[in-house]
């Protein structure tokens, strides 16, 4: 996070508007070569003396492949940021795949040549990121010089810095909760936790491919007349496609943690609804972002996030005490529902849009509600009956019915 100064947020904001690409984007890599070589340095003078002493740390070459791995990973971001900037999806979509293939066979391959070695993972890590980051540089090379602008390193530090503070909060607050979960659950608990979050990558997956489609577009059309419009038509496609998906798995959580677990994590089932809804949460303010980037208003964002680590950190401390590992999610919930919030009436205000609050609201009462539903144990109806409600849900979310109307307006005045 600090490595990168979120240059990647500032490259998408700036890229669309800037007429000298190469200079963005080579002052981009330069400052982020520079960030680098400073943070391996010192990590090589001090990070050994200051482990043995506090740490008892003593495996100086792990220490270095962890140091290799955190300087090369933002060079991969660049890369991808680049590329969505671009909108280049075909060669983001190879340059992922070959990401995957080197993270995972390298380190195989060196596991079973020279035995265990958790070095050996990261630096196949750093030799991923490296490789791919290598890649686009070179495709793009005519992107790429010699020339490096202050001017616009301060465009990217204004951008970004107020982004800085959002970052150490929101990592504060994620792991803050890990202090109290194992006062009031047992590490059992805790592990079921972890399986219902695994499982929930698969959505974050898809949402997480919608958010990095959507930045660089909505930046590319920042001055068309019916932003509002196309705003409202983004959260439409978000809301049917994330609550089809959220009672999907709120009701077939059952069969999902059998064939992905087993029998003996069946008790993870009411945990995984509630996971995913978190999950959709959370991805809601970047679709309402756009005005607060647009006009450079980020400290909203740490705002926003000092506010959702609060909520999520006292409403987990409170609720876990008493209803045990089950509130875990909910605490989430709670945190992504402030953050949420906070966007939508930041960038309201901000950009002075034109779209309402109600369709907002009722995403979130019924993504809670969906959510509610799984430790009363919807997962535990009949098949016939899951499998009707679904079918329900995909109707009401999916034709133009009056209730379908009433979650979201028709947006209209946008024919891009």
């Amino acid at each position: 996070m600090f490595l990168s100064c979120y240059m990647e947020s500032a490259l998408l904001r700036y890229y669309e508007q800037e007429l000298d690409k190469r200079r963005l984007v080579s002052t981009y890599l330069w400052t982020q070569a520079a960030l680098a070589i400073l943070f391996l340095s010192i990590s090589l003078l001090l990070g050994p003396p200051l482990t043995r002493r506090f740490l008892g740390f003593e495996d100086h070459k792990l220490l270095l492949a962890v140091a290799c791995a955190a300087a090369a990973t933002p060079f991969y971001t660049h890369a991808l940021t680049l590329l969505r900037a671009q909108r280049a999806a075909g060669f983001a979509a190879r340059l992922i795949v070959a990401h995957a293939a080197i993270s995972s066979l390298l380190p195989a391959a060196l596991l079973l040549a020279r035995g265990p070695d958790l070095a050996t993972v990261f630096f196949s890590r750093a030799t991923a990121d490296s490789f791919c980051a290598l890649a686009t540089v070179l495709t793009r090379r005519s992107l790429y010089g010699r020339c490096y602008s202050q001017h616009t390193l301060l465009q990217y530090l204004k951008f970004g810095g107020p982004l800085l503070p959002e970052g150490a909060i929101a990592f504060l607050g994620a792991h803050a909760s890990q202090l109290y979960v194992l006062s009031y659950a047992s590490v059992a608990e805790v592990g079921l936790l972890a399986l219902a979050n695994r499982l929930a990558s698969g959505v974050r997956l898809v949402l997480a491919s919608l958010r990095q489609a959507w930045q660089p577009f909505a930046f590319s059309v920042k001055d068309h007349a019916a932003i509002d419009a196309l705003v409202v038509s983004t959260f439409k496609a978000y809301a049917q496609i994330t609550l089809l998906l959220l009672a999907a798995s709120t009701l077939a959580a059952r069969e999902i943690i059998l064939i992905f677990a087993g029998p003996p994590y069946s008790a993870a089932v009411p945990l995984l609804g509630p996971v995913i809804a978190g999950s959709v949460l959370s991805g809601l303010p970047y679709l309402f972002a756009t005005g607060l980037l647009l006009e450079n208003k980020t400290y909203y964002y740490t705002l926003g996030t000092l506010l959702s680590s609060l909520a999520s950190v006292a409403t987990g401390w409170w609720t876990i005490r008493h209803w045990g590992i089950i509130a875990a999610p909910f605490a989430a919930i709670a945190g992504a529902l402030v953050f949420s919030t906070v966007v939508f009436l930041a960038s309201r205000r901000v950009r002075g849009a034109s779209y309402g609050p109600r369709p907002f609201s009722l995403f979130i009462l019924v993504v809670v509600a969906i959510a509610t539903l799984a430790p009363l144990g919807v997962a535990n109806l009949p098949l016939p009956v899951r499998s009707a409600l679904l079918f329900l849900s995909a109707c009401v979310l999916l034709s133009s019915s009056p209730l379908a109307r009433k979650l979201w307006p028709k947006a209209t005045g946008f024919n891009q």
